[in-house]
């Protein structure tokens, strides 16, 4: 997956599960030239849809809340089925 933005680029590798971002930095190398930094991590392999169901079945059993609710939390008016028919 790549991501696009004015003054930076992600790329997602999602089957060597590796994150590289590209960015220009705000301080200056030259007159009119900014410095770019590159980063590149390796994101750990695990199973997160598990893990997350663990967690769940965890906190009923202990009687905790959750760290993922399942309430929407998006603006006012741009959940799903918040835009009328036109």
């Amino acid at each position: 997956m790549r991501m696009f933005m004015p003054h930076a680029y992600v790329s997602v590798d999602f089957q060597n599960r590796v994150l590289a971002s590209t960015a220009r930095d705000r301080k200056e190398m030259f007159p009119v030239c900014r410095e770019i930094l590159s980063e590149e991590s390796v994101l750990r392999s695990r199973r997160s849809l598990m893990e997350e169901i663990k967690h769940f079945v965890t906190c009923i059993r202990d009687g905790k809340e959750p760290l993922v609710s399942g309430v929407a939390e998006g603006a006012p008016g741009h959940r799903n089925g918040d835009h009328p028919i036109t």
